[in-house]
């Protein structure tokens, strides 16, 4: 089924906040919906990547970008993106 195929790809992060007393992240995922923000629980990323979380961050990981809604949607192998380059004439 489509919608359970993991791909690569970009996350920002937009938000850490707490709920219910455990940290939970806001992020885009392109990808998926470049207009709509997930939310998902922090404790799905490494623990050495949590400790550098801050919005704006970009993460890669595997996502099911084919799912409908974003509580479909499910992450696993997150790694830190390395920061954009303003002289890489991308932009």
């Amino acid at each position: 089924m489509s919608t359970r195929k993991t791909r690569r790809t970009i996350i920002r992060i937009t938000n850490i906040d707490e709920q219910s007393h455990q940290p939970v992240v806001d992020a885009f995922v392109p990808s998926w919906n470049p207009h709509k923000v997930v939310h998902f629980p922090a404790s799905l990323i490494p623990e050495n990547i949590r400790v550098v979380l801050k919005p704006n961050i970009r993460l890669f990981a595997y996502v099911n970008t084919g799912a409908e809604k974003s509580d479909d949607l499910y992450f696993e192998n997150f790694e830190l993106a390395p920061e954009p380059d303003e002289d890489d004439g991308l932009a």
